[in-house]
């Protein structure tokens, strides 16, 4: 009975798990009502701040330059927002990369390859320091 129940207890684990990661895309945010951000509103989103999530923080500096703390790996670039919205960062140690945001009733929420990263924090100022 306690092997039974053990067992229980671990495949509801699992299963609460698996669900709490299942991928949303950005087709499915907006099928659901969210707003695809264009050019403008995703350069006030960024201008002069520092977006963070676990492990990665990032300076938008409104010149265009950007300041990066990537898995503890520091980084400097430029980063621009294309007519479509899309945010592209340009950095010599890991290349260029783009990503996009949607506006989900309020959250702004990150999408990666057509995938939702979540709502990362965004703050107003460089939150990025290291003697410079």
């Amino acid at each position: 009975m306690l092997r039974k129940k053990h067992y229980l207890i671990y495949l509801f684990t699992i299963t609460l798990g698996l669900s709490a990661c299942a991928t949303v895309t950005e087709q499915e945010l907006i099928a659901a009502g969210a707003t695809r951000m264009n050019a403008e509103q995703t350069t006030a989103h960024l201008s002069g701040k520092t977006e963070s999530w676990p492990y990665y923080r990032t300076y938008y500096s409104p010149d265009g330059n950007m300041a990066g703390l990537w898995d503890k790996v520091r980084t400097r670039g430029t980063w621009e927002v294309t007519s479509g919205g899309k945010v592209c960062v340009t950095a010599p140690k890991f290349g260029k990369n783009c990503h996009s945001y949607v506006d989900d009733h309020g959250a702004i929420t990150r999408i990666e390859d057509g995938i939702s990263t979540g709502v990362k924090e965004v703050v107003d100022g460089r939150r990025i320091q290291w003697g410079d």
